[in-house]
């Protein structure tokens, strides 16, 4: 079997392989210490027939992860955004944040949070997570998510669908970066804005995928140092960004980087990546890709004898040898091949049931 082109039911397995690993690990912390690790989440928004299936979804989940890995996650409810809107990330070794901090800066900024909401709540922004930091008497704000473009090296056949994306997602960050600019220019209180560009100059090229930032990532990339009663934050503007809590790819890197998620939920991490001005060789880089392979052989052990049995996962089952699907396999070569298992969308909670069920 050959992992290149990269079809949809390999990236699904490899993404099931190491969210298993990252569930596994953070199950182990968790045993531990108490708050050194992430809460897994979910979601209950819409009518109760809605609430209902998400709440089946992860159970089935939950079941098949413990069949298969013999790892018992726990989910529960996240908080609703109306409660708390945004996401922290702090290291592990600062102090914990005072409420009085969070509440302090949110207080001394009010009227930019205010003109932003309103300002989104015409544009209608989905997905839309600010990114920043927090600190005492304000925040520096960097925007939302950004896109990149690149050239893929395993997933050849590039589909219609990807370019429909693309156009869809780059209007989503449009309208979201020009609500935060407005409301920056209506409320500049205590705000220090230094937006990216949200869209590559020229649009998005045939034969080639993209890339989508999210928030917290350029936050943690652009202030990598924070002093104490500082954090890494994401703001889920507007009513259609409801959840608040980190994608599992987000939460990954997070992890990597010492600063864990305060929640992860197991929905869509699509198009997840890395701003195009960052070296391979970048520390932080460094660290996520070296954790990505953590994650992969812990989830690989853990799934043990299904590695041979499941006809979807088999394509990895020679990696121990150093070969992936007829290829040589590193770090790099892994850390690659995620970046692009994530450019076929879906919700994480479906690549993993239907990649075990």
């Amino acid at each position: 079997m050959s992992i290149r082109p990269l079809t949809k039911t390999t990236a699904d397995a490899l993404c099931t392989i190491i969210t298993i690993g990252f569930i596994e690990d953070q199950a182990q912390i968790r045993n531990v210490d108490e708050g050194l690790c992430t809460d897994f989440e979910y979601e209950l928004s819409g009518n109760q027939q809605q609430q209902q299936e998400v709440m089946r979804e992860h159970e089935e989940l939950r079941r098949l992860i413990l069949r298969d890995a013999g790892v018992n996650v726990k989910f529960i409810p996240t908080v609703p955004a109306r409660y708390q809107p945004y996401i922290l990330a702090k290291p592990l070794n600062q102090d914990q944040i005072h409420d009085t901090t969070i509440i302090g800066a949110y207080d001394q900024t009010e009227g930019f949070w205010d003109a932003m909401e309103a300002d989104a709540s015409i544009t209608q922004p989905r997905g839309a997570y600010i990114g920043g930091f927090i600190r005492t008497g304000g925040f520096n704000i960097i925007g939302p998510s950004i896109l990149s473009i690149y050239r893929p090296s395993y997933r050849m056949n590039v589909t219609d669908d990807v370019y429909q994306e693309y156009d869809g997602i780059a209007i989503e960050v449009m309208n979201a970066s020009n609500s935060v600019a407005r409301a920056q220019r209506a409320q500049p209180a205590n705000i220090v804005y230094v937006p990216n560009e949200p869209t590559p100059q020229g649009g998005m090229q045939r034969d080639h995928l993209f890339g989508c930032v999210h928030g917290m990532i350029q936050a943690m990339l652009s202030y990598p140092n924070l002093e104490n009663e500082q954090a890494h934050i994401e703001y889920s503007l507007g009513p259609g960004t409801t959840k608040v809590a980190s994608c599992i790819p987000c939460s990954i890197f997070m992890s990597a980087n010492g600063m864990p998620a305060t929640a992860t939920h197991l929905g869509r991490g699509d198009f997840w990546n890395f701003p195009q001005n960052i070296a391979p060789n970048d520390q932080m880089r460094v660290r996520w890709r070296r954790k990505i392979s953590t994650y992969f052989f812990r989830g690989y052990k853990a799934l043990g004898g299904k590695m041979n049995s499941n006809p979807n996962l088999q394509i990895f089952r020679d990696v121990e040898n150093d070969s992936l699907g007829g290829i040589p396999f590193n770090e790099e070569t892994l850390s690659q091949l995620y970046l692009e298992a994530l450019t076929f969308p879906d919700k994480f909670t479906t690549k993993i049931i239907n990649t075990l069920r």
